[in-house]
């Protein structure tokens, strides 16, 4: 059945589509498929970051958008290097970055030669470390449902998320609150509730 399938759809491509088709390597077709997800992340990442640099070597200001944009060369780059504030929070940043990757390396290691070694209380110990990371996903779950009002509420009720970006209360969940339970497929996009 699936040959045959995959039969006439090679008999139904035009021919020079065809060849192309056959002419493609596996490396080509690999790029070919791959493609849009680079232009995409090229699109989303990198294009910032160009526009960026270009920006910062003219007299942009996001809060002045209607002011005309001349080139400034380095002036930026000589004004924020000259400035001994911006040193000083270099200097700042970059001792809490050397302190914060070496205590983190160091308790990273110990704690992953205490979980391969065989001890007494072994289980317990490695159920403590490993604990956090098990829990924070179900706490995010926890705060999302709550914070988009994903749990069942009156209808009149709406979530500081839903207030906070003016959405209007989940339609299926204001269905589920005043039907107590019944079947709400009266309401559109919403199957039954329970």
């Amino acid at each position: 059945m699936l040959n045959r399938t995959a039969d006439s759809v090679a008999r139904a491509t035009p021919e020079p589509l065809a060849r192309k088709v056959r002419g493609i390597s596996d490396k080509g077709l690999a790029w070919l498929f791959i493609s849009p997800t680079i232009l995409l992340l090229l699109a989303i990442n990198i294009f910032p970051l160009f526009w960026a640099i270009y920006l910062s070597f003219t007299n942009y200001r996001a809060n002045r958008s209607n002011e005309v944009v001349k080139n400034l060369g380095f002036a930026n780059y000589q004004r924020i290097l000259g400035d001994q504030d911006v040193w000083i929070a270099m200097q700042t940043t970059a001792h809490f970055v050397f302190w914060t990757i070496l205590l983190q390396t160091v308790i990273g290691f110990t704690l992953a030669w205490l979980i391969d070694r065989k001890f007494r209380g072994h289980a317990f110990w490695t159920t403590i470390i490993l604990v956090p990371m098990m829990l924070s996903p179900a706490v995010v779950g926890n705060f999302c449902a709550s914070s988009t009002n994903l749990r069942p509420a009156s209808s009149t009720t709406s979530s500081p998320f839903s207030r906070a970006y003016r959405l209007p209360p989940s339609r299926c969940w204001a269905a589920y609150s005043s039907r107590r339970g019944r079947s709400s497929s009266s309401t559109p996009g919403c199957g039954p509730l329970t």
